[in-house]
């Protein structure tokens, strides 16, 4: 695996993991504003 694939691969992780915290963030959003 040459470190290019590697950087590759790592943005991607960090970009599902803050896809993850919006998508968490907007659901506490409606939560309160339904609350």
């Amino acid at each position: 695996m040459r470190a290019d694939d590697l950087l590759t691969a790592t943005d991607e992780v960090l970009t599902a993991a803050d896809d993850i915290l919006t998508v968490a963030d907007e659901s506490n959003l409606f939560r309160k504003i339904f609350s």
